[in-house]
């Protein structure tokens, strides 16, 4: 009697795919156990993003230039005789991170008491921009000049320079207010009447 002893099936034990980000070097190896090795990998369906390979030896390398999610299925072969060979479906993200913030309008001029509504532009390592603006820090830096809330509604409150900055993980962008006093104007609309031969006295108004 002859007992023939053969390697368990083949599998493909890899779950999850980590995540990559565009334009930064990305490397994920897949595992199989079971078969005989070593074992050979290749795409069996589906296609990953540009700039990313699945390698025979089942490492996915290369910098992904395009964010998005691709599905694929991923087929393993064993070096057995006869051969063994297993599927598995997989799902592969890749983010985009912001890059650089654009903060609008540039360098406006605001009296004291009026308000100015400023705009945060989020570009990303895609090329791809996004109005950020309440997903952003506001500040300013000097709040008795200006204050800002955080939907990026700027406040002036005294005369002078202030600087407006937007800032989300690390990544700012900054615009410089400048606040001017109120326009100078009389504000006596009118006098009351005097009496021949009495004392009379009135104060005029102004404001700005």
């Amino acid at each position: 009697t002859t007992l023939t002893v053969q390697p368990p099936p083949l599998a493909i034990t890899t779950a999850s795919l980590a995540t990559g980000t565009v334009n930064v070097a990305y490397s994920h190896t897949l595992t199989a156990s079971g078969g005989t090795t070593p074992y050979t990998w290749s795409l069996d369906s589906g296609a990953l993003q540009p700039g990313l390979t699945l390698n025979a030896n089942g490492t996915i390398t290369g910098t992904p230039t395009v964010a998005g999610t691709s599905n694929i299925t991923v087929r393993v072969t064993d070096s057995g005789n006869p051969a063994q060979s297993v599927t598995r479906a997989l799902s592969l993200t890749i983010t985009a991170t912001l890059t650089s913030i654009a903060v609008t309008p540039v360098n406006p001029t605001n009296t004291i008491g009026t308000t100015r509504q400023f705009t945060a532009t989020g570009t990303y390592s895609d090329g791809s921009t996004l109005n950020i603006t309440t997903q952003v820090g506001w500040t300013s830096s000097v709040p008795s000049r200006a204050t800002i809330n955080s939907a990026g509604l700027a406040t002036a409150v005294s005369a002078g320079n202030t600087v407006i900055s937007a800032t989300q993980n690390g990544v700012s962008g900054n615009t410089t207010l400048t606040v001017q006093p109120a326009p100078l104007a009389i504000t006596t609309a009118s006098l009351p009447n005097g009496t021949l031969n009495t004392a009379y006295s009135a104060t005029l108004v102004a404001s700005g």
